[in-house]
């Protein structure tokens, strides 16, 4: 039995393979990475509270306190604060690394 006629050993074109250097896939943009998105939730005006940060990222507390530390060894300078509201800690970028503050 030979490779064609052995339905196992047969190849079969990869579907998920299909388009790949085509121009369709080159015209598509780019999924946004989880630290740019922890960078712009960081920049709004009043920051960002902690649970937010961790359900828009699907992130522990662990892991956002983590990534604020990478962040702050890249240059940016990070405010902490406690929410009036319910002493929740909330977080902003004052500036970034490259950008006068």
């Amino acid at each position: 039995m030979t490779n064609a006629t052995n339905p196992v050993l047969a190849k079969s074109p990869d579907k998920n393979l299909e388009g790949i250097g085509t121009q369709e896939s080159a015209s598509t943009k780019p999924a946004q990475t989880k630290k740019a998105r922890l960078i712009a939730l960081l920049n709004a005006r009043n920051g960002a509270r902690t649970p937010t940060i961790c359900k828009s990222l699907d992130w522990q507390k662990h892991t956002v306190r983590a990534a604020l530390s990478g962040l702050r060894k890249e240059g940016h300078v990070i405010v902490t604060s406690k929410s009036a509201r319910d002493g929740v800690t909330v977080y902003r970028i004052e500036s970034s690394p490259g950008k006068a503050a």
